[in-house]
């Protein structure tokens, strides 16, 4: 929840959290970053507690019935795939980069273990972003003011966010992937507050501390845009674990 919501719908449900309170939620976005979350936007809107809706009242014996299961979820965190709570993947659970075309279809999150080398030290390592929605926000060059277009805004207060690409190397080949926000911070070692104020005539080692590990167990998420002509897939970054204990020199490169 965002804004004025966290201080009155969030506060109320925290209050009661203890109850297991059944709510109702709409106008919600759904986000599948790191599995599937919901966000509150300036049109959501919550209902607590209803007594008079037949399948709120076979949702709350349901969660009666199975208190044990949904205990052991929320215990073993399964609801919450950050990086932060993801194991260390099974050998079997890691797949190679050339394997990658041998997936199904439906698949599109999967381990690979790989190391990770920055070959643009040019590129831009952030972008401004609506501090309501966390998406991109567009400067407005007439009026030097930034405009949200996921909350149909102008003139909205902006956060900045670290990305960039890299490309990831294991024995079979190699892949461009798209790093974002804590996971590309871990990889600079700076925070995207820290990148806006790098002078343009200097490049990201003017204040990055680039990570020295060698490997990393990496959780992707591919992504297939189609264009006129064919379609290409991309990769964004969930998650991202160390996978060995040494320190090696830089494995970032300058530009060529």
């Amino acid at each position: 929840m965002w804004d004025e919501l966290t201080e009155t719908v969030g506060k109320t449900i925290c209050e009661i959290l203890p109850q297991n309170p059944i709510i109702i939620g709409t106008r919600l976005k759904v986000v599948s970053h790191n599995g599937i979350s919901l966000s509150s936007k300036q049109q959501s809107s919550f209902i607590i507690n209803l007594t008079n809706i037949p399948q709120i009242n076979e949702l709350r014996q349901w969660s009666i019935n199975n208190e044990e299961y949904l205990a052991a979820i929320i215990n073993e965190k399964r609801l919450f795939p950050s990086q932060t709570v993801l194991r260390t993947p099974q050998y079997n659970n890691i797949i190679t980069i050339n394997g990658i075309q041998n997936l199904p279809q439906e698949q599109t999150t999967f381990w690979i273990n790989a190391s990770i080398s920055i070959k643009n030290l040019r590129q831009p390592f952030w972008y401004m972003t609506c501090i309501k929605c966390r998406q991109k926000a567009d400067l407005d060059n007439q009026t030097s003011c930034f405009n949200c277009y996921n909350c149909n805004e102008s003139s909205v207060e902006t956060i900045p966010r670290c990305r960039f690409q890299a490309q990831l190397t294991d024995h079979t080949g190699s892949l461009i992937a798209t790093f974002f926000g804590e996971n590309a911070e871990k990889m600079l070692n700076c925070t995207a507050q820290e990148l806006i104020h790098i002078p343009s005539d200097q490049n990201i080692s003017s204040v990055a501390r680039l990570s020295t590990v060698s490997k990393f167990f990496i959780y992707l998420k591919a992504r297939a845009d189609a264009y006129s002509g064919g379609s290409q897939t991309k990769y964004n970054v969930i998650s991202l674990l160390e996978s060995d204990s040494e320190s090696s020199t830089s494995n970032t490169t300058n530009d060529t």
